[in-house]
């Protein structure tokens, strides 16, 4: 989650931040000689993923019609949720700015 959300973030390094921290996992999986590639034991059995462009699909951006029915509700829950996505993205904006 914080490589996506970090402007520099990039796939190569989300991928050394997987091997680093799973590399005792049995669990994860990854083979030196397909360095964009990595698997994870699931429920069902071993999910392949190759990294390309991970970081940008897994970017918190959320569809504008969600933020329109979030807008649009008169549930309390609802408005301080959207309050706290606009911090989270107002911080990220001003990140984005400085650097």
């Amino acid at each position: 989650d914080e490589e996506c959300r970090v402007p520099k973030g990039s796939d190569e390094s989300l991928m050394q931040k997987y091997i680093t921290a799973f590399k005792n996992s049995t669990y994860f999986f990854f083979n030196p000689r397909f360095p964009a590639n990595f698997g994870v034991r699931h429920y069902a059995g071993i999910v392949q993923y190759h990294i390309k462009d991970f970081v940008e699909k897994n970017r918190n951006n959320i569809n504008e019609g969600v933020i329109a029915a979030i807008q649009s509700s008169k549930l309390p829950f609802l408005a301080s949720l959207l309050k706290q996505i606009e911090a989270v993205e107002d911080k990220d904006k001003s990140l984005s700015s400085s650097s």
